[in-house]
């Protein structure tokens, strides 16, 4: 897996279900998604690794609050599977 460092040359496309579309939807955060998606597309904002319940995942920051979960698939397509509440305690 590439380092956070070559974001701009290792992801193409992001993705979402509809699931996620709908949490974004009822929390308000869709503009401030549709920001940051495009931000990491182009190069400009960095998709970190990080160990969560033991398996390593990829996220971003959407707002102070707020964290996209996501995977990489082939093809350089970062495909996004939990948007949660990092304040929080995950599940």
């Amino acid at each position: 897996m590439q380092t956070t460092e070559n974001a701009k040359t290792w992801v193409r496309v992001v993705r979402e279900s509809k699931k996620v579309r709908v949490y974004l939807q009822s929390r308000g955060l869709s503009k401030q998604y549709q920001s940051r998606k495009r931000h990491i597309v182009l190069g400009r904002r960095l998709v970190t690794r990080r160990y969560i319940k033991g398996e390593l995942t990829l996220y971003f920051r959407i707002n102070r609050q707020f964290r996209a979960l996501c995977f990489l698939e082939e093809g350089r397509i970062l495909e996004v599977y939990e948007i949660y509440n990092h304040q929080k305690k995950l599940r």
